[in-house]
């Protein structure tokens, strides 16, 4: 072919030129010669000429790089010309037929950043303005105008003082690159109040090149006038009127001086109960409780300063109008059934405002007529003529007590609905429309409270599998349980009488059932399947019944390599599983004859087929096939679709997903490295990019943006896995945890060798900040995991990226704990064993340890249950001779401490190295009789379970330590796997109580455990303290955990080595592969598979092969859904409940709230309410 130029760059107009390349078509020079024809002939001319080197990249690519090294730029402002003459011989003597020539041009001058912007900012300022360029400044200066209304002031050089006296100034100047920027003041005073222009005319030079600037580059900036309020507003909007306990805003003209503002300066009349300020620029936002159709007259004196030093010319005074509160009507409850507290009277509270009556009807209904109730509430949106089911018992208006603005607490008396002392009742409560309302809020009339209510001293809990459903029946009020209680599937033929235990099991039916009904005399309480919504299915209303659970089939496969070319030829190979989805269930092989044939269908990322087939299934449940990939394939995510011919009880299909790619060398590639460690706290590391082409040769003078961040790392020393060390946190789940501590970016650009090195330093910490636990002091205590992630772009902008990362070590010694267990028995020592390693793993002994144990208390601090330490313990110890954590000669230094209180203890180790850095290890142990936080609300609380161990072998007794919120409580342990396993019922008579499970072989690879409590706590306002004087409340918790089994006594010993350990190319070898049981026994006639490939290309895609028993063996989940009619309790207003019994002495009392306690038959409200659960959400 005839010599010719493929591509040149740069070309036309470019932001930047570090580099000119020209590619030929043929090799230009020989491989071996580059550094002779570095000061050879160069076949392209650049003019203007530019200081630099020329070099072949290959042998084909010609690259100038600006600089004596190579790592400058091509100057800025310049026009470029680029010539290559005719004649230029390739290396095989080809010639250039024709000449090729083409220009580029860089930018003139432009602006980058300036300051003063916006504003105000004061009237004598020092500019700044910087350049993507070298400029001059004093020829930069001639063509700086600043102007106002037609006025041009004129403005000097700023002086080195100028300059330093500014910090704003100083610091831009430092942070800039040295002559791309330039300082200027004006002598005259700009005029207040006014907005100024900064203009950079046509015609403003560079240093770097003959370019000008064909356009002006301005910004503008304003003065400050004279200090006055400008604008007063509501904070929530509102218009003219505010909205009560709105903020409200004052905005002046200047921002405000918010380090000499003082309160005092501002006057409310009437006064405010509560008043806070907040200062935002040039606002103040009053934040305060006020009070609905109120005038407030603000008054703001006027040493009120600005920034500027410039106060109020007077006293400025303005005016706020709250509006009146927006009517609304809602309940005390949630969702579309109320049980009502069997501790207080049959009454339904409602709260409102500025609703003075309201029309009440109440039907009377039984269970079986949910359905229909759901059913009513789902067409009356439609249709609000159609009437609920039931037989309408009540209906009255009911006068509210007309007090304005002030929520108002309304309880309907629903004893005339009752049959007896429980039953069940349709609510139907709506506004009664008026003048006063409708102006008030338009939307008050279309809003209702409807409610299915319950009053019934059953509490009743269940929990549903595939098959079954265990139901508890227990006493609402105290948690004992119910014998006798007479349970029915409705509208099944299901039935079933409880247990001395309260406890029944019930066989689902294969027709669906939508209520659990359950009767103990006239008491008659319910639990739906759906509280929501019922719908038709194909087999009627959607409700419990037996589901079918079919068997899974469980792949293991893998290809050998996971990319591939197209053309290339794909292997397979997999073996398959049975898992059985019940309580019982196991793993096992395909039935014999069940399966002998698996068909498969590969697609490509564009779901186009490419192949299909089908492979033999053989005895031990293996399969293998290949396949090979057509050329004209489309690259990306392919996968196999495979389905052995099981029957219907078995879900059989398993997708495969592999990648198909062009392997497409880039330019240039990138690494990243840190200097070796190990790192210390007190050190320092450099962490490298190295950016290079592949035809050889560095990147210089290229982009680099490093991304820094650093997270909470742990460390093990080896051999010391019985320990610990750093933070321990439950295995069994810590919510709320993070690990982020912080992250940081750099730019910069690479050296003339491609490089660049990012210093890291690291700080330490001293004995005297060990007892400072706050998160700053902890991240420096404990190991810190770094990554460092450099980015490199090139001149065609693309990027490539590389990361390293390192462990920070606070110190070159580390603490170790050790405990026997998880949790102690109060009153028995909790002892802690001790030991000091160098960062190897070598014991070191004789050394300090400091160790203190802190009880955990619960604490209601700022609105929130936070825990904090108590009755502190200190231990100082000094390390034994002990070297080995199986080391049975020595005994470690050990720490005892005394429980004499029950619940969480923080144990805390601390050693400081030879250089006083300190190392921090921490865990948490637990002590029975500790007791969880107090609720004030009903809501289900959560029970701490604590086990005695990471996992379990068969045969083993997990023991399970319970924290509960309350006591006595009667309590129900289930165990879960995919389905119900077993129940056991217990009573707590104290705060903690230990439970203990035998583990059994059928429970690999776990075990879920629920602990369900039910019982009554005491009542207690939103701080926990306990309202005397009160009946007890409802309570129950729950929590949960889930046991490791894994099955060590299922999983096969596999050994595979290599008869020799080097190959050269087309050499061969054996590989010897031995296969034993658990026990160490041989295995005759194992099936195995060996996979033969080039580790750089599974570096490509990081494969690597899953163990094929966490496939087989993944977790079982729990199965089953739980159903508690507690979740529709809402607990009596403490008032409602004291009767004659006066407010506890500090009972909460909030502001404009009453409360009327009104039957249907009275009309006198009662006296004002002190404790009132508002609703969480408006009608």
């Amino acid at each position: 072919a005839p010599l010719a130029v493929l591509r040149f760059a740069p070309e036309g107009d470019v932001p930047l030129a570090p580099q000119l390349s020209v590619t030929f078509n043929l090799p230009m020079v020989p491989l071996t010669s580059h550094q002779q024809l570095a000061a050879g002939d160069i076949p392209v001319e650049l003019q203007p000429a530019v200081p630099g080197r020329w070099r072949w990249v290959g042998s084909r690519t010609l690259l100038f790089e600006a600089g004596v090294d190579g790592s400058a730029r091509m100057p800025m402002a310049t026009e470029f010309s680029a010539f290559i003459p005719e004649g230029i011989p390739s290396a095989d003597g080809t010639k250039l037929a024709e000449p090729v020539s083409w220009t580029f041009r860089t930018p003139p001058p432009s602006l980058q950043y300036a300051w003063p912007t916006g504003g105000p900012v004061r009237r004598d300022p020092v500019f700044f303005a910087s350049f993507d360029q070298d400029i001059d400044p004093a020829k930069v200066l001639k063509h700086t105008q600043v102007t106002a209304q037609g006025s041009r002031f004129t403005v000097r050089m700023a002086s080195q003082e100028e300059v330093a006296a500014d910090p704003r100034i100083r610091r831009l100047a430092a942070r800039s690159t040295e002559n791309r920027w330039l300082a200027f003041v004006s002598d005259e005073a700009l005029p207040p109040d006014t907005t100024l222009t900064v203009t950079f005319t046509p015609g403003t030079p560079s240093a770097e090149g003959p370019l000008v600037t064909a356009h002006p580059q301005s910004y503008s900036f304003k003065t400050p006038g004279p200090f006055v309020l400008r604008q007063r507003e509501c904070g929530w909007g509102g218009g003219a009127q505010c909205p009560p306990n709105s903020p409200l805003s004052l905005r002046f003209n200047n921002p405000i001086d918010t380090e000499s503002f003082d309160p005092s300066l501002i006057t409310i009349e009437p006064e405010l109960d509560y008043v806070s300020y907040e200062l935002f620029g040039d606002s103040i936002w009053i934040v305060g409780n006020t009070n609905a159709r109120t005038t407030y007259d603000v008054t703001i004196a006027s040493d009120l300063n600005d920034i500027f030093g410039q106060p109020l010319r007077e006293d400025a005074q303005t005016q706020f109008t709250i509006g009146p509160m927006e009517a609304f009507l809602s309940a005390g409850s949630h969702g579309p059934i109320t049980i009502l507290d069997p501790y207080g009277k049959p009454t339904f509270p409602i709260y409102t405002v500025n609703v003075y009556a309201v029309n009440v009807r109440a039907y009377r209904v039984i269970p079986e007529q949910y359905v229909e109730y759901q059913q009513w509430r789902s067409n009356r949106w439609r249709d609000d003529q159609i009437q609920p089911p039931g037989e309408l018992v009540l209906e009255r208006k009911v006068e509210i007590s007309r007090q304005f603005d002030t929520v108002i607490e309304t309880a309907i008396d629903l004893t005339g609905a009752l049959d007896g002392n429980t039953g069940h009742t349709i609510l139907y409560i709506e506004p009664e429309g008026g003048m006063l309302s409708a102006l008030l809020n338009r939307q008050l009339q279309e809003s209702r409270v409807i409610s299915w209510v319950q009053v019934t001293n059953i509490g009743l809990d269940a929990f549903v599998d595939a098959d079954e459903m265990y139901v508890w029946a227990n006493s609402l009020t105290e948690g004992a349980p119910l014998s006798g209680v007479e349970l029915s599937l409705w509208p099944q033929d299901v039935q079933d009488l409880t247990d001395e235990t309260g406890s029944a099991r019930l066989r689902l039916p294969r027709n669906s059932s939508q209520l659990l009904i359950a009767r103990r005399g006239d008491d008659v309480t319910f639990l739906p399947e759906n509280r929501y919504e019922y719908y038709r299915t194909e087999t009627g209303w959607n409700g419990w019944q037996q589901r079918t659970e079919r068997a899974d089939v469980r792949y293991y496969v893998f290809d050998d390599r996971k990319m591939y070319r197209p053309g290339e030829t794909v292997s397979v190979k997999g073996w398959m599983r049975l898992t059985e989805r019940s309580p019982e269930g196991d793993l096992s092989l395909p039935p014999a004859g069940a399966a002998t044939v698996l068909d498969y269908t590969v697609r490509d990322s564009s779901n186009n087929l490419i192949h299909t087939g089908s492979a033999n299934i053989n005895s031990l449940g293996g399969f293998h096939f290949q396949f090979d990939l057509p050329d004209n394939v489309n690259l990306g995510y392919a996968w196999i679709e495979m389905q052995s011919a099981f029957d219907h009880d078995y879900e059989s299909r398993h997708d495969h997903v592999f990648q198909i790619q062009e392997f497409r060398r880039p330019e240039y590639e990138v690494s990243a490295s840190l200097s070796e460690g190990p790192h210390i706290a007190g050190g320092h590391a450099l962490a490298t990019v190295s950016a290079s082409y592949f035809a050889g040769g560095p990147l210089p003078s290229a982009e680099v943006t490093w991304d820094v961040s650093a997270s909470e790392g742990s460390y093990e020393p080896p051999n010391w896995s019985d320990f610990v060390f750093g933070k321990w946190l439950p295995w069994w789940g810590y919510p709320g945890h993070s690990d982020y501590l912080g992250h940081a970016s750099f730019n910069s650009r690479t050296d003339a060798a491609g490089q660049h090195v990012l210093r890291i330093d690291f700080h330490t910490s001293v004995d005297e900040t060990v007892s400072d636990a706050d998160s700053h002091e902890e991240a420096r205590t404990f190991p810190t995991h770094i990554d460092a992630t450099a980015t490199v772009f090139d001149v065609n902008r693309q990027a490539w990226s590389s990361s390293s990362a390192l462990l920070l070590h606070p110190a070159d010694r580390y603490v170790g704990l050790r405990t026997a267990r998880y949790f102690v028995e109060q009153g028995e020592p909790l002892s802690v064993e001790v030991v000091v390693t160098d960062i190897e793993g070598t014991s070191i002994q004789g050394h300090s340890a400091q160790v203190r144990a802190a009880l955990l208390d619960w604490e209601y601090r700022q609105g929130a249950w936070s825990q904090v330490e108590k009755d502190t313990q200190e231990c100082t110890v000094e390390t034994t001779d002990a070297s080995d954590q199986n080391d049975n000669e020595y005994e470690f230094a050990t720490c005892s401490f005394d429980t004499a209180v029950g619940g969480e203890y923080r144990i805390t180790a601390t050693v400081a190295d030879g250089d006083g850095r300190l190392n921090r290890t921490e865990l948490t142990r637990w002590v029975t009789g500790g007791q969880r936080p107090p609720s004030a609300n009903l809501k289900r609380e959560e029970l701490q379970l604590i086990p005695d161990s990471e996992d379990y072998a068969p045969g083993d007794t997990a023991e399970i330590l319970v924290q509960a919120p309350f006591y006595p409580a009667e309590g129900l342990l289930t165990l879960r796997r995919d389905g119900l396993v077993s129940s056991q019922r217990f009573t707590m008579e104290g705060p903690t109580y230990t439970l203990r499970v035998p583990v059994e072989e059928n429970h690999i690879p776990n075990i879920h455990l629920q602990v369900d409590i039910v019982g009554a706590g005491d009542r207690v306002d939103d701080a926990g303290n306990a309202l005397h004087g009160l009946p007890p409340r409802p309570a129950y918790a729950r929590g949960r955990l889930n046991l490791t089994i894994p099955p060590l006594s299922r999983t096969l010993q596999v050994e595979a080595q290599p008869r020799e350990a080097r190959l050269g190319p087309g050499a061969e070898t054996m590989i010897d592969v031995s296969v034993k049981d658990p026990s160490g026994a041989p295995v005759a006639g194992a099936e195995f598979a060996v996979v033969v490939v080039d580790e750089a290309i599974l570096a490509l895609t990081g494969y690597q092969l899953i163990d094929p028993v966490t496939v087989f063996y993944r977790q079982r989940g729990r199965g089953v859904s739980d159903y508690y009619n507690r979740d529709d309790l809402l607990l009596a207003s403490s008032l409602s409940l004291q009767s004659e019994t006066p407010a506890p002495t500090g009972t909460p009392q909030p502001p404009q709230t009453a409360m009327q306690s009104r039957s249907m038959a009275l009309e006198a409200a009662a006296p004002a309410m002190a404790d009132m659960p508002m609703a969480d959400e408006s009608a």
